[in-house]
């Protein structure tokens, strides 16, 4: 049995308090004697109040009473906080090492049990040994709905492990199962000026001490690169002054720090771009991709997505008048990778909030929120206690 509020368990000393009041009012008065006293007694002497030896019931009832009424203000439960409900269990393991590092334990445990275990790729494949993790790259935030979705039945609890990582910080809301529970490993915090984007002439673009953009020369390690160029950029903007303007602050950037781009005007069939410069409204932001629309007022609610209210032309912007579109447009890039500060994984509560659960107010029944029967009966106790207390002592007067 467990206690919402064990606290409150210290009301049940309260039960002294009737038990003392019955103890006192035991005590007799001493006796005096008195040469009249015998022709004032009467053969029928009024009744004393307060607790005899005849009110033992009345006295227990007080007692259950206090005792009924702490158990209930403690709100007692018989279910587990870690008990499951009713169905089977679905394990959607990133294939990661921190991963399998943090809750190693846990999935060996629901190896042992026989309960299903996959690997979050494309596509998905079971997992039949936690020392052998599957080849390929993490699942992207697309691939993560997919997997949710394909593994979302009717009374299953869906358990997802993954890395809380920097990937997470732009991340749209994903939608889960009612029966859904995250486990999340933090991965450690990355100096962001550690990262690279790396160059065509096998150098690498990054940031200084200075917290400038610095050309370092050397190839990028693996696990630094934040972006391989030239990087794939939608330039779809009407005006061909602004197109103009654009594509000469990308040149720029090219020149002096040697970061190409491969520009298109239109979209291309099945092509990923990097970063969309546009005049044009976006329906279905790609979390991957950064996004800069012009001529547009707007309160983005994703970290991708940054609104210009000027079109980017020389009389209607003050970043071109003054020749700073070059270091703004790098500023935005720099931003999108996570080269330009700390970063640090999310915050827990913040990462399970961008997972919300597909269930409507008009749906939740007992199995999502289900009765408390110990509760109930004790609230009955109560109750009935009560009207026995109440009846019993006016039939006695104490």
């Amino acid at each position: 049995m467990l206690f919402q509020h064990p606290s409150l368990l210290w009301g049940l000393l309260a039960v002294a308090v009737p038990i003392a009041l019955h103890f006192w009012h035991q005590q007799q008065a001493k006796p005096m004697p008195w040469a009249m006293l015998r022709w004032l007694e009467t053969p029928n002497q009024p009744p004393k109040r307060g607790f005899r030896f005849d009110n033992w019931l009345l006295l227990l009832l007080r007692c259950l009473l206090l005792i009924a009424l702490t158990l209930l203000l403690a709100r007692p439960s018989l279910n587990t906080p870690d008990k499951a409900p009713a169905g089977r269990k679905i394990h959607l393991v990133e294939p990661s090492t921190a991963v399998i590092r943090a809750y190693r334990f846990e999935l060996e445990q629901a190896l042992a049990r026989q309960e299903r275990l996959v690997w979050a790729t494309t596509p998905l494949t079971p997992v039949t040994s936690l020392t052998d993790l599957p080849t390929g790259a993490l699942p992207n935030l697309l691939q993560w709905q997919t997997a949710i979705h394909e593994l979302a039945e009717p009374e299953v609890q869906l358990h997802t492990y993954l890395t809380n990582s920097t990937a997470w910080t732009d991340a749209p809301r994903l939608h889960v199962p009612t029966g859904f529970v995250l486990h999340a490993a933090d991965a450690p915090a990355t100096n962001s000026s550690l990262r690279a984007i790396a160059l065509p002439s096998g150098k690498q673009l990054t940031l200084g001490s200075d917290k400038r953009l610095a050309v370092v020369a050397g190839a990028v390690s693996p696990d630094r690169v934040a972006a391989t160029a030239p990087l794939r950029v939608l330039l779809q903007v009407r005006q061909a002054d602004e197109r103009r303007t654009i594509q000469a602050a990308l040149t720029a950037l090219t020149t002096v720090y040697g970061l190409p781009f491969t520009i298109d005007n239109q979209p291309v069939q099945g092509i990923t771009y990097a970063w969309v410069l546009t005049d044009q409204a976006v329906a279905d932001p790609l979390p991957g991709t950064l996004y800069t629309l012009t001529g547009q007022v707007g309160n983005a609610d994703r970290a991708n997505v940054t609104y210009v209210p000027e079109p980017l032309m020389p009389q209607t912007n003050e970043l071109v008048t003054s020749g700073q579109l070059p270091e703004w447009l790098a500023g935005q890039l720099l931003n999108h990778l996570g080269m330009s500060a700390e970063v640090a994984p999310l915050p827990r509560a913040q990462l399970a909030s961008l997972f919300v659960a597909d269930q409507s107010a008009e749906t939740v029944n007992t199995a999502t929120h289900p009765v408390n029967w110990l509760q109930t009966g004790l609230l009955l106790l109560f109750l009935g206690l009560l009207l026995a207390e109440r009846y019993l002592a006016s039939q006695r007067q104490a």
